[in-house]
């Protein structure tokens, strides 16, 4: 009786069982990308925090430049202002 229950349904036993072991697949690979997108995030975080810092950083010596330029065209100007005409 039993075998002759297998013989008649064992593709549908097989297919159950196939997607069981699909569908917990399927979860422990969602779980995994969830994972992951949390560490993107993290990492993201990270990322414009340091995208800040530089962008900081590189004004802070722009404006160090624009200064030493606009003090270099002030000397030039002085040391053209007492040159005989």
């Amino acid at each position: 009786m039993l075998m002759d229950l297998l013989r008649e349904f064992w593709a549908l036993v097989v297919a159950a069982f196939s997607v069981v072991v699909w569908a917990v697949r399927l979860e422990a690979k969602s779980l995994g990308n969830a994972r992951d997108i949390r560490s993107l995030k993290d990492q993201r975080g990270e990322d414009l925090v340091a995208a800040r810092l530089a962008r900081e950083d590189t004004s802070k010596r722009l404006d160090e430049i624009l200064a030493d330029v606009r003090q270099t065209n002030k000397d030039i100007k002085d040391i053209l202002g007492r040159l005989p005409r």
